[in-house]
């Protein structure tokens, strides 16, 4: 049930960004001067990642994500020490900072579902907002210094290492689902398939929106990057 809180708010409020983005759409080029056909997204997923995060903070009183990563940071530091008299010191010291720093974050997440928040739409907001930098950095790469293609190999080669970083699926973690970034995938792979090296940007920006932003890729939005291109 709580698995099934946490994609209902991830839901939710992707679709509150696609929804802000069909609204206040401007046409524009996949890549002009580094800015990006998913530059708008983005800001309005760090928008509601800041408002995610200052919900939690205001329920539990601190600044949670610090704490979270403080007891991450003292839990390596622990692993790295040995059985010298200063590292058993210092191992009492930092067991101490981590019995505290948990049992702050468990009041924290109490308080949390005491006043109905969910305690990890920010964080999951935060990952999804990170993947999309990475997914725009490979756009970036792979666009003609013009700006008027797409390196379909490279694209495709990028895209692929992608799945398979150290923070997880970076494709599935933007796109929402592991269905979305296997389709897009395989839209990058029929066209290498079919012999294509390099596509217009208009082509890439098709497949971004229509599994990045599927309510502006169905609507009136859509419309407006494609005359763009037109």
């Amino acid at each position: 049930m709580h698995s099934q809180g946490v994609q209902a708010s991830a839901e939710a409020t992707g679709t509150a960004a696609n929804a802000g983005l069909a609204e206040n759409i401007q046409p524009q080029h996949l890549l002009k001067a580094n800015t990006t056909v998913l530059d708008e997204h983005l800001q309005a997923l760090n928008k509601m990642e800041k408002a995610a995060y200052k919900q939690v903070d205001d329920a539990a009183g601190f600044d949670v994500k610090a704490e979270k990563q403080q007891l991450s940071n003292d839990q390596y530091k622990l692993k790295q020490l040995g059985n010298t008299d200063a590292d058993l010191t210092q191992k009492g010291k930092l067991i101490e900072a981590i019995n505290d720093s948990t049992d702050r974050i468990a009041e924290a997440e109490k308080k949390m579902q005491d006043a109905r928040i969910d305690p990890k739409a920010a964080d999951l907001l935060h990952r999804q907002r990170m993947a999309g930098q990475d997914f725009r950095k490979v756009i970036i790469k792979n666009t003609t210094p013009d700006g008027t293609a797409v390196n379909v190999d490279g694209l495709l080669k990028d895209s692929k290492t992608l799945r398979f970083t150290k923070n997880g699926d970076r494709l599935e973690q933007f796109f929402g689902s592991k269905e979305a970034a296997d389709k897009y995938m395989a839209d990058l792979q029929g066209m290498q398939k079919l012999g294509a090296r390099a596509v217009k940007v208009q082509k890439i920006a098709q497949i971004a929106l229509k599994y990045v932003l599927p309510e502006v890729a169905a609507g009136a939005g859509y419309a407006a990057y494609k005359a763009a291109f037109e």
